[in-house]
């Protein structure tokens, strides 16, 4: 069974249960094959009913957790994980993204396309854990502004990455580079990406806020 995992520490935006809440709302109407929630937090009180809960640890800092995805032992070994940020709206069906059964898929950077961009990435457990071991050999570096995903960039050199942009064109798609320049969702669009502010909550624009307001 898939596993689909987010991460919301520090209370996300100060609706962390609300977002949640509208993030695996928006899977459960658009993915038909099995699946389970998990998320990796500080505070389990703020989970839907029937995610799974991976405890966050003390020390790393805002996206910085997303890394401990990457842990030995957060998951079992070979299972299938897909993580979607919490700031994400699905808006399609996603069953063959669901499916990917690649090395590792990662968005390409919308703006800057010689780097990723991490709201979206699919892996299988215990292949990746060097992304996790190296960050703490190397002291849980956290100077970089990009955040996690120019550490898993670096530690992605050399080895076989697929861009979801490549695997399914104009089916992610930027709030803010694709969607709010022409007032509406693209056409194809299965997932529309709040990267930065604004946040889906404070969109600003009607059609978008009606997306984020259906979502539960």
């Amino acid at each position: 069974m898939l596993t689909i995992a987010t991460v919301q520490t520090g209370n996300y935006c100060g609706r962390g249960a609300e977002y949640l809440a509208k993030l695996y709302d928006g899977i459960a109407k658009n993915l038909t094959t099995p699946w389970r929630g998990v998320c990796l937090t500080d505070d389990t009180s703020t989970l839907p009913r029937g995610v799974d809960a991976i405890k966050a640890q003390e020390g790393p800092q805002s996206w910085w957790h997303k890394l401990e995805l990457f842990k030995p032992g957060a998951f079992d070994p070979g299972e299938r994980v897909l993580f979607i940020d919490l700031d994400t709206i699905i808006t399609g069906n996603i069953d063959d993204i669901a499916a990917y059964r690649g090395p590792f898929a990662i968005l390409q950077d919308v703006y800057f396309q010689e780097h990723f961009g991490s709201s979206v990435m699919a892996w299988e457990a215990g292949t990746l854990d060097h992304i996790w071991t190296k960050w703490v050999q190397a002291n849980c570096p956290m100077f970089d502004r990009n955040g996690d995903q120019r550490w898993i960039e670096a530690m992605m050199g050399g080895l076989k990455v697929d861009l979801w942009q490549d695997l399914f064109p104009r089916q992610f798609c930027s709030f803010k580079k694709d969607a709010r320049p022409i007032n509406r969702l693209p056409v194809g669009c299965r997932v529309l990406l709040f990267h930065g502010l604004p946040r889906p909550h404070a969109s600003g624009v009607d059609w978008a806020q009606q997306l984020w307001d259906k979502e539960t």
